[in-house]
């Protein structure tokens, strides 16, 4: 695959929201995609995560309890304080190891904001109408029908390391999916409650934490899987030329060796010229001698004789 095969591929990929619930993934394929994500980038090689693949029977269990949940905090959501006080004593509340309530920058929010107007208005679901907006957010909980979900943890206890190479991972494994012919949609709305899924996964090593899940399977022809938002551009400081290319690059090894090599040719030189010219000053810069006005002027005469 050249490069501009590789832009494409990536720009192809998107994040699917309708499956095909009747076409299971075959075992075999999984693990190669399992298999390939491994060879993300890693920090020390140590991959602080751990999947939780759930299909089948399991994966209807743990759908029954995420959409139980979330019908409870929506109807509270509707009353008033007391609803909500009842829905917590009841160990309704959200119960996951992150506070998925994020606050957006202002940068951000915009960006936030026409993604989700962009989502909604390709499916015909306006603002005011509550109803279908929750309609569409419990289908994540549903998986989109897809026949395969892996809930994903990482190591809590690394700082920013863990989160960064579950990043890496994810990214490999979407890609993977998409170059055999799969979908995938990466959910952080199956972290908001984490009980119904620690349920079925009971082994799961202390200190690790649901970071989000990833619905699988083969894509629908439905509408909604067409969703495009684009992206951004890149931001950074990049310090490219006026022509719009990168500067070349320069090794600092070669950098610093040829400083060296300059600095040790300098002083050999100082040194060769203090023997040969013990009054001389101590620099490489060969100097001119200066005629005096005497000689210039014998020149002068000389010439035009």
């Amino acid at each position: 695959m050249d490069g501009k095969a590789f832009s494409e591929f990536v720009k192809s990929r998107r994040s699917i929201r309708d499956f095909d619930s009747k076409r299971e993934i075959d075992e075999a394929l999984l693990k190669k995609i399992l298999i390939d994500a491994q060879w993300a980038p890693s920090w020390c090689n140590t991959s602080p995560y751990y999947l939780c693949l759930a299909r089948g029977e399991q994966k209807e269990r743990i759908k029954k309890g995420l959409t139980t949940k979330f019908d409870e905090a929506s109807q509270a959501a509707k009353g008033g304080w007391m609803d909500k006080a009842m829905l917590y004593f009841a160990g309704g509340a959200p119960d996951g190891d992150y506070d998925a309530s994020v606050k957006y920058d202002k940068d951000l929010k915009e960006h936030q904001r026409a993604c989700g107007y962009g989502l909604y208005n390709l499916l015909g679901i306006k603002r005011e109408d509550r109803k279908a907006r929750d309609a569409q957010v419990r289908r994540n909980f549903e998986f989109f029908d897809a026949p395969a979900v892996f809930f994903v943890f990482c190591h809590g206890d690394m700082g920013p390391f863990s989160p960064l190479d579950l990043g890496f991972f994810l990214q490999t494994l979407l890609l993977s999916a998409h170059a055999n012919g799969l979908g995938t949609c990466a959910q952080g709305a199956l972290a908001i409650w984490g009980s119904p899924v620690r349920e079925e996964f009971q082994d799961v090593p202390k200190g690790y934490k649901l970071v989000c899940g990833v619905s699988m399977g083969y894509a629908t022809d439905a509408k909604v899987n067409t969703f495009n938002p684009g992206r951004r551009e890149p931001r950074g400081t990049f310090n490219w030329t006026t022509d719009g290319t990168p500067p070349a690059y320069q090794c600092p090894y070669c950098i610093a060796r040829q400083r060296i090599v300059r600095f040790t040719t300098d002083a050999l030189l100082q040194v060769h010229m203090l023997d040969n010219h013990p009054g001389a000053p101590l620099t490489t810069t060969p100097t001119t001698p200066v005629p005096d006005e005497t000689d210039s002027a014998k020149d002068k005469e000389s010439d035009t004789v």
